[in-house]
């Protein structure tokens, strides 16, 4: 009995982790309509990975690579996801500033990663990297804040700011395996950050998309 009842909780351990990893589709949706291809590779890279990472973790049981790898790659792609949701919310007028900031954020991350042996708790290099790319866009939005605040959906922001807020907080106490061994915890930050994907995605309209975008709408009118 207990052993199929563990057998149990294990199936629903790997359903849970598959149905929340998709939370992130919608905006990739949203980001592919608009043709942002490089974020769209980053954020098609982290669920993979991620998806891997937790399908391996789950069932205890590499897959192609062995689990510590795909969860080294979902690091690496998350948090260089988060930059390139940083960029886009920049505003900037200038196409080649974003790539330039996209592409060396991403190397930034990956060799910071490296050096930090990849791990979250201690991530003294990766911090720095976050803090020099946060404090260039904090600077760069004070400096043009009168035209970006009146370009940005102030309730998209808003929302996608609760939301990644909520997002943070569960992903931090999800940081204590020993007291969320079938990552209930974890499924919820995964759930938050795909809540406030989606809305933080829709801050800056799409007419002032450098890249166009696919279909009629390209957006929804949020």
């Amino acid at each position: 009995f207990f052993a199929l009842f563990g057998i149990y909780l294990r199936m629903l351990r790997v359903l849970w982790e598959a149905l929340t990893d998709l939370s992130v589709v919608p905006s990739l949706v949203l980001i592919y309509r608009r043709q942002r291809h490089f974020e769209f590779f980053i954020g098609c890279l982290q669920l993979l990975s991620s998806f891997l990472y937790n399908l391996g973790d789950a069932l205890g049981t590499p897959i192609f690579l062995e689990v510590e790898d795909w969860h080294r790659l979902t690091n690496v792609s998350g948090i260089a996801y988060g930059l390139n949701v940083l960029v886009f919310l920049l505003a900037n007028q200038n196409e080649a500033m974003d790539h330039l900031l996209r592409y060396s954020g991403f190397a930034a991350v990956w060799i910071a990663q490296i050096r930090d042996k990849y791990w979250m708790e201690e991530s003294q290099w990766t911090l720095l990297v976050l803090l020099m790319f946060s404090g260039f866009a904090l600077g760069k939005l004070a400096a043009r804040r009168s035209a970006v605040w009146r370009l940005y959906r102030k309730r998209n922001l808003l929302l996608g700011a609760v939301w990644a807020s909520c997002a943070l907080g569960a992903f931090v106490v999800a940081l204590d395996d020993a007291h969320d061994l079938w990552r209930w915890k974890h499924g919820m930050a995964q759930i938050f950050f795909g809540a406030a994907l989606w809305w933080l995605w829709q801050v800056v309209p799409p007419l002032h998309d450098k890249s166009g975008f696919l279909g009629s709408g390209g957006d929804l009118p949020l």
